[in-house]
């Protein structure tokens, strides 16, 4: 019992010191990589302890790092819609909206296949095995396979269009955040018409629309500002529940992962040279965004 007190001790004192780095330095990227250091040496010191005493502490650190994720699937939804009503809240007129639409849907689709082959093609050549790792419980099943694979193209894209948004909201549906996306396009759309077909109205609706973005925004970065000692937390559940056998395949791993997403920074960069776009400010840009991407492992609460 002693040394479960000292370990939740000891990560008070982790996020006590993360904390004062963070209010001098007022970078969150230098505060998340810090955390994720910080949460591997716990997690690999846990291993020391008796597995009783290692249960304990690692179900403490996921109030913090379990209610982290959890908030972050909580403001997800709200930011997704606000985020894109807002946008297209700004627009003069309607007819932008399908030529943007098309723009985002086939870069990204287009992004995705090129991230897709790198994917395949470093787990190829560098021969990884995870056979290592069949003692971690997914959360996709043989069964979900064989029923995604029954389904005709058709009846997939038809699926996708929500028929009760409220559902959507609440997560009911595996593809709830399409179906609130499709959602909020309509709702937007018809924002546009308003304020083209009753100007007084749609003033207040823009207002309005404002308003609840800023406030969602405040709420977001409160959420964002937990996110080292999510992380950290986090870091040393999952350290510690590895063999130290396991490290190496699972370094190799990350290793692998690394030189993925390098791959996916140079094809990045040639597509914004092309562009006529420079690289290097579009990268300072959106470094905040792509840190908060890669530490929370969410694209729906990252996109917007």
């Amino acid at each position: 019992m002693f040394v479960s007190l000292a370990y939740i001790a000891f990560f008070l004192v982790c996020s006590w010191a993360i904390f004062r780095i963070n209010q001098k330095s007022h970078s969150l990227s230098k505060s998340v990589f810090i955390a994720i250091f910080t949460g591997a040496v716990i997690g690999l010191s846990l291993h020391l302890i008796a597995a009783d005493e290692r249960k304990t502490v690692i179900d403490w650190y996921n109030v913090i790092g379990n209610g982290y994720v959890n908030l972050l699937k909580l403001v997800a939804v709200p930011l997704i819609f606000i985020s894109i009503l807002s946008a297209i809240n700004k627009l003069e007129n309607s007819a932008g909206i399908g030529k943007m639409s098309l723009t985002i849907v086939g870069c990204m689709l287009c992004l995705v296949m090129i991230a897709g082959f790198i994917g395949l093609l470093t787990a190829h050549v560098l021969g990884l095995d995870a056979s290592a790792f069949v003692h971690m419980q997914s959360t996709l099943t043989a069964d979900d396979v064989n029923k995604t694979a029954a389904i005709s193209l058709p009846k997939l894209v038809t699926s996708l269009i929500p028929t009760n948004i409220f559902l959507d909201l609440t997560g009911a549906r595996s593809v709830s955040v399409i179906g609130i996306v499709i959602f909020t396009l309509l709702a937007g759309m018809a924002l546009l018409k308003v304020k083209q077909d009753a100007p007084q109205e749609g003033e207040k609706l823009s207002a309005g629309i404002n308003a609840i973005q800023i406030w969602v925004m405040k709420m977001v970065r409160i959420v964002i500002a937990l996110t080292p000692y999510g992380v950290m937390a986090l870091m040393a559940d999952v350290f510690s529940a590895y063999r130290f056998e396991q490290f190496a395949s699972l370094l190799g791993f990350i290793a692998a992962c690394y030189l993925a997403i390098l791959m996916m920074f140079i094809v990045h960069a040639l597509i914004l040279v092309l562009s006529g776009n420079n690289p290097v400010r579009y990268f300072k840009t959106v470094w905040p965004v792509l840190t908060f991407a890669f530490v929370s492992r969410s694209s729906a609460a990252s996109i917007p």
